[in-house]
């Protein structure tokens, strides 16, 4: 078993609760390697974080995506935070939001965050 990277590990400190789930892009085949990317805007810290920081998960070597998701309530909610929850367990990334869920087992798993640029969470 290899040792995962500090890209790897910081998949099991994003703060996910009141995030905002923007857009996922799927790109299977030889090329691209079955490649998965998954976009939010989360907060740095759950208590007291003024805003959302970008984040790209790149899920490398997908074996199996699954998703359910009621359109119309995750962008009802998309303001507030349409995340509930997410865990990254044995190479399987599980994040629950409003009205669904994504669930992606994959090889790896890479974790890239742009900091906000002061844009404040809406009131």
């Amino acid at each position: 078993m290899t040792n995962p990277s500090k890209r790897e590990q910081a998949i099991d400190r994003l703060s996910w609760h009141d995030g905002q789930f923007l857009e996922w892009r799927f790109a299977p085949g030889v090329k691209a390697k079955n490649r998965l990317e998954i976009e939010f805007a989360l907060y740095k810290e759950q208590v007291h974080a003024p805003t959302r920081d970008r984040v790209v998960i790149t899920c490398l070597g997908v074996r199996r995506f699954l998703a359910s998701c009621d359109l119309p309530r995750l962008k009802e909610h998309a303001g507030p935070g349409n995340v509930i929850d997410g865990v990254h367990q044995e190479g399987v990334l599980r994040v629950w939001v409003t009205g669904g869920f994504l669930e992606v087992d994959a090889a790896s798993f890479r974790v890239d965050i742009t900091p906000s640029r002061g844009r404040k969470k809406p009131a």
